[in-house]
């Protein structure tokens, strides 16, 4: 608080910003006045964090992004579970904003992030047949075309136009989607943060799947389904995903599929990808509604990518080697995600 009154003087401090924490506060001034004084009153208010839900992983398998936590229950389009792999990513959840886009949801049988932003198209599940994805958990909002903050990101991360999950498009040659082939990645990219703490709009353990590139979270590996056969395998760095946090350079709608648990795009109405259950169904949207960064500069891993056959997010420099749901490699296209990861 500061005052100036013109009989007794000047007293006060300043707001400032935090160096370490980097918060900062807002000030609101409020004025008085009177025959023997003259008072103002600075309040400061501190802003609240975007956030964020870590622990999203690629598949080292099919290549999507998935629940790290939720591993051991997830569903790989390259067979059995997701394989966590690379970055701890933290996404971005239910944070409104043109460089956003929201309604990408875990999917709750495969462990992938999927958009579920279609309420007629839910993608394609690996488990336990090509079945919808399923929505489960917190609705994220994923960075579009730049990165949102001065934490690392990684962009190339596309959504699958087949199946609805998000993979890393630069290995869409090596994918697996759960429709079958690769991922078909569509032309946005969005740019997944690293390397940051998990907070109330990034969570962490999102990993890339060493077999079918996806993004699919490593918690729920277990209980993954992988377009390649098993579970995920998660690699590489550790992505802490955005979510409900909306904002410029950010693409909505990017969810976990509750099925396969990869991570795929539910922003198509008519279209929900293709999961990686056996009955290659569409993705089930779960959980948080990521907001995810792309085509932006900054730190981060770049290159994730919409696969344009299952909807999965993938890693497009290993699509090469990466497995489907909707068969063969995923197909990455569009924005180009860069996510945080640590």
């Amino acid at each position: 608080m500061d005052w100036v009154n013109p009989f007794i003087g000047t007293n006060g401090s300043g707001a400032s910003v935090d160096g370490t924490s980097g918060d900062f506060y807002i000030a609101f001034s409020i004025t008085g006045g009177g025959n023997t004084a003259h008072m103002r009153y600075v309040v400061g208010e501190k802003a609240a964090a975007a956030p964020q839900q870590p622990d999203w992983r690629t598949c080292g398998k099919c290549k999507s992004l998935f629940f790290g936590p939720q591993q051991a229950d997830s569903n790989c389009a390259a067979g059995s579970t997701h394989e966590a792999a690379g970055f701890n990513i933290s996404l971005p959840h239910d944070i409104p904003g043109p460089s956003r886009q929201a309604e990408w949801r875990t999917c709750g049988k495969c462990k992938t992030m999927v958009f579920n932003g279609n309420p007629d198209l839910k993608g394609v599940c690996p488990e336990p047949s090509p079945a919808s994805h399923e929505a489960a958990g917190i609705a994220f909002n994923l960075p579009l075309n730049g990165p949102e903050d001065s934490f690392p990101h990684q962009d190339q991360w596309r959504f699958c136009q087949k199946c609805f999950a998000l993979f890393f498009g630069p290995h869409v040659a090596d994918s697996d989607c759960a429709v079958g082939g690769l991922h078909v990645p569509h032309p946005n990219n969005y740019f997944l943060p690293f390397n940051r703490p998990e907070d109330g709009t990034h969570q962490s353990n999102w990993q890339t799947c060493g077999k079918c590139k996806v993004m699919q979270f490593s918690p729920h590996r277990a209980d993954s389904d992988c377009a390649a056969g098993g579970v995920h395998e998660p690699a590489g760095f550790i992505f802490q995903l955005p979510h409900d946090n909306r904002g410029p350079g950010r693409q909505e709608g990017w969810r976990t599929c509750g099925r396969c648990k990869s991570m795929f795009f539910n922003g198509d109405f008519n279209n929900k990808g293709t999961c990686a259950q056996k009955s290659r169904a569409s993705h089930q949207a779960a959980g948080l509604i990521f907001h995810l960064p792309h085509d932006m500069p900054g730190p981060g891993q770049d290159n994730w990518k919409f696969c344009t056959k299952c909807f999965a997010l993938v890693f497009d420099p290993q699509n090469a080697d990466s497995d489907c749901p909707a068969g063969g490699l995923h197909a990455p296209q569009g924005f180009n995600f860069r996510l945080d990861h640590t």
